[in-house]
């Protein structure tokens, strides 16, 4: 395992918010989603888990508009 990797792994694995930046690199960004959709799956209500897949939706949305506006390219 390169050093990268190893850095964001220790990162995962402290739990700790301030830490985990979902989006530094390709690792956490996986480990994120993976967590975040483990999470909305264990929610019973199937109303809130559209509103939270709705809001999700909207944020992605929102980003890429964002970006192309500001020139990135996502």
């Amino acid at each position: 395992m390169n050093e990268k990797a190893a850095t964001a792994k220790k990162r995962l694995l402290s739990l700790d918010a301030n830490l985990i930046s979902p989006f530094d690199n390709t690792l956490q960004t996986i480990a994120f989603g993976y967590l975040a959709c483990a999470i909305v799956y264990r929610i019973p209500s199937r109303t809130v888990r559209f509103a939270i897949h709705a809001a999700l939706l909207f944020a992605v949305l929102k980003t890429r508009s964002d970006a192309k506006q500001k020139g990135m390219c996502l």
